[in-house]
C-alpha cells in the first residue's frame, strides 16, 4: 500500500488498514506473546490526520449553566413531552404490576411508542394502532374461521410473523 501511494492518496483508508493489521500482528504474532506490552508509541502522521478531520464533528461550545435548566418549564415543549411520557409509563407500569399479566412490559413499551411530543401526532398515532389492531384481529378470526387446512394457517402465521 506504500508502494502504490495510499498514504497520501487516501490517509484515513490507510491508517484504517494500518490499525487493523497492527491488531492482528500483535495478537497473533508467535514471538511476542509473551512479551511484555510495550509503551504507548507516537501516533503515526495519518492518525493525527484523521484524528483532526474528525474534530469538526465535536461541538466544543460550552453551555452556560442557567441554560441547562431554562427548559425546565411548562413553557417548555419538550419538558412538557417529557412530562407526559413519564407520567403515562408511570401509570402503565403501575397498572402492568397491579394486572397479573405476563407480558406486562407491552404497556410501558405501547406508552413509549405511542406518546410523540404533539397532541395530534399522539392522536394520529393512537387511531393508527387502533384500527392496525382491529384490523388484524379481523383478519385472523376470517382465517380461523374459513381455512380448515392447518398446514395453510401454519404458513399464514410464519408469513405474519
Amino acid at each position: 500500500m506504500r508502494k502504490r501511494g495510499l498514504p497520501e492518496e487516501n490517509p484515513e483508508a490507510y491508517a484504517a488498514a494500518a490499525a487493523v493489521f497492527r491488531r492482528l500482528w500483535s495478537r497473533h504474532a508467535p514471538d511476542r506473546q509473551d512479551a511484555p506490552p510495550h509503551p504507548r508509541r507516537r501516533q503515526p502522521e495519518t492518525e493525527l490526520q484523521i484524528d483532526h478531520a474528525l474534530s469538526r464533528f465535536i461541538s466544543s461550545r460550552r453551555v452556560p449553566f442557567r441554560q441547562i435548566f431554562s427548559n425546565l418549564t411548562m413553557a417548555s415543549p419538550s419538558f412538557r413531552h417529557a412530562l407526559r411520557v413519564t407520567i403515562g409509563v408511570g401509570i402503565g407500569f403501575w397498572v402492568s404490576r397491579l394486572l397479573p399479566l405476563t407480558n406486562a412490559y407491552w404497556i410501558v413499551m405501547t406508552v413509549v411508542i405511542i406518546l410523540k411530543p404533539g397532541y395530534s401526532l399522539t392522536k394520529q398515532r393512537n387511531t393508527q394502532r387502533i384500527l392496525s389492531t382491529a384490523i388484524g384481529c379481523s383478519v385472523t378470526i376470517a382465517l380461523i374461521l374459513f381455512v380448515k387446512e392447518p398446514h395453510i394457517l401454519l404458513v399464514v402465521m410464519f408469513a405474519s410473523m
